[in-house]
């Protein structure tokens, strides 16, 4: 259970979640660009890139942009785009092989609080800021807790091509637990769980402080809009203090 992601995000996450294609990382990558202001000639890290979706939008757009993730199942995926390929590393979040030499990294779709241990999830948050040059930008996108413990699904059933996916979500105090049952036409059946650390605004942004960033901003999409009990996503953004 401790290294539930291990499991998790393997050849199963394209299965699980389809909708996050290549056309819908460019449409995120385009408006996260306009909302940062960003002009093309930042160094960018996608830390838990995955499949390299988002890391193929930016290199589009001639960006000096490189990912890490710890799947080789995803990031095996991710080399088989020209775009991506020769700029992803296999790298636990906790240590990266990298100096702060990154003008903006990214953490996108919920790929914080994995670990059980409040100080391992810092540990995480304090190796990416170090990742960042004096001035430089953390983005930061997560579950909305507000809205999510309000509208929470328990449990629903899905036909994903050939695999029948049975999905039941609880909350157990500070995270979020899904368990998951694919199975396949001939009826053997694979589980899978996901064990996530929910955050209200206040605690990510005391993080942030702590972790010596600074001008911590809030959105509730990829547009820019602002972050509301009712809005889906918790977009942080700080910047790096100067030294």
């Amino acid at each position: 259970m401790s290294e539930w992601y291990i499991q998790a995000f393997g050849e199963f996450y394209p299965i699980l979640y389809p909708h996050r294609d290549d056309s819908s990382a460019d449409r995120e990558i385009k408006q996260l660009i306009k909302v940062l202001n960003l002009t093309g000639d930042e160094q960018i890290l996608d830390i838990c890139c995955g499949t390299g979706r988002h890391l193929s939008a930016l290199v589009a757009r001639s960006f000096n942009a490189w990912g890490t993730d710890l799947s080789m199942a995803l990031l095996k995926k991710a080399s088989n785009h020209p775009a991506t390929a020769g700029r992803i590393i296999n790298a636990e979040m906790r240590s990266l092989p990298f100096k702060s030499c990154f003008d903006v990294v990214f953490n996108l779709f919920t790929s914080f609080g994995y670990f059980l241990e409040d100080s391992q999830n810092m540990a995480a948050l304090k190796e990416m800021v170090a990742l960042l040059r004096p001035g430089g930008l953390l983005v930061l996108d997560h579950i909305n807790r507000y809205n999510l413990q309000r509208n929470l699904i328990k449990e629903n059933q899905q036909q994903r091509g050939e695999w029948e996916v049975l999905q039941k979500r609880r909350i157990e105090k500070n995270r979020v637990i899904k368990e998951i049952t694919l199975i396949s036409g001939d009826g053997s059946a694979t589980c899978l769980t996901e064990n996530v650390r929910l955050f209200y605004p206040d605690e990510i942004k005391r993080l942030f402080q702590t972790s010596g960033l600074k001008d911590v901003r809030f959105f509730g999409s990829f547009k820019g809009t602002p972050l509301k009990k009712n809005t889906e996503r918790m977009i942080t953004v700080g910047t790096k203090e100067k030294e």
